[in-house]
């Protein structure tokens, strides 16, 4: 890892309060979320100063520090300056108490987070063939017509398996029980 990762996770960690202020770290495709045992501790205007942060933002109980398309890295430096973890090692083990709305924008939006990606590809794919189409370049009947309607499909045929798959990830239990009621639910509609 480079050192100006290392060196940002550490200022990071430090001015949330430090590692015993940290109750668990997160990461989705941009941010860094923290869940702060005390978010009195933690100094925003100086984590927003670091060079490195976009953007820093309190939200749903979590502190969430935006750092952009290489959050991977800073997060995988992180960790390392929080103190041991538990389980997986994508949240530390403590518990926190969170509100009842609190935990349900963090189990949709941990649900859904990985699954954006596929959905925006999909979408992507939809606005080509309507171009193409608008433009008459392909029609309705052609072979490519089909090829890239199937494959903009596909996403949203299988989006029960993938999203069963993606909150039992979230709720760290089986993804194939997961997966298998959600072929039962499929069966059945």
């Amino acid at each position: 890892m480079s050192q100006k990762y290392e060196e940002l996770a550490r200022e990071i960690v430090e001015k949330v309060g430090g590692s015993e202020n940290v109750s668990t770290l997160t990461h989705c495709m941009t941010r860094l979320r923290f869940a702060l045992n005390d978010n009195n501790k933690a100094d925003q205007p100086a984590v927003k100063a670091l060079d490195g942060v976009l953007d820093v933002i309190e939200s749903g109980g979590q502190f969430q520090v935006v750092i952009g398309t290489h959050v991977e890295d800073v997060y995988t430096e992180a960790i390392k300056h929080l103190k041991s973890v538990e389980g997986s090692g994508r949240e530390l083990a403590k518990e926190r108490k969170v509100g009842f709305i609190g935990k349900l924008i963090d189990f949709v939006s941990g649900t859904f987070s990985p699954i954006v990606p596929a959905i925006a590809g999909a979408g992507m794919i939809k606005a080509l063939l309507a171009l193409l189409i608008l433009f008459g370049w392909i029609s309705k009947e052609s072979q490519t017509y089909y090829v890239l309607s199937f494959m903009s499909d596909a996403i949203f045929y299988f989006l029960p398996f993938l999203l069963a798959y993606s909150a039992a990830n979230k709720l760290k239990c089986s993804p194939v029980l997961a997966l298998v009621l959600a072929g039962f639910y499929s069966i059945q509609t």
